[in-house]
């Protein structure tokens, strides 16, 4: 059994662009997108890993594939699920 795929990004149209979930989809993966996207890389590193207890238990609790959005005060919301991310697969003929 292959490890988790676990992506972390500051891309906020990749949930919206057919081809990207897709490959979210395809893989099984689960993506945390930064969504303050005008943090330094600095903040965004220290962000990511002062909420990775978070992101862990977020992503052992729900499941994959999904997008979910980290905010700068370390709040994980859910935007797009299992199920959702299937259904732009299949509406889109992917």
């Amino acid at each position: 059994m292959s490890p988790p795929k676990v992506v972390l990004t500051k891309d906020e149209a990749i949930g919206r662009r057919p081809n990207e979930v897709a490959a979210i989809a395809n893989a099984g993966a689960r993506v945390f997108i930064l969504a303050s996207g005008n943090l330094t890389r600095e903040q965004m590193a220290h962000l990511f890993v002062a909420t990775w207890e978070k992101l862990e238990k977020f992503a052992l609790g729900n499941p994959s594939p999904f997008i979910a959005k980290v905010y700068k005060d370390g709040k994980i919301q859910l935007w797009r699920n299992r199920t959702q991310l299937l259904k732009i697969v299949r509406q889109s003929g992917l």
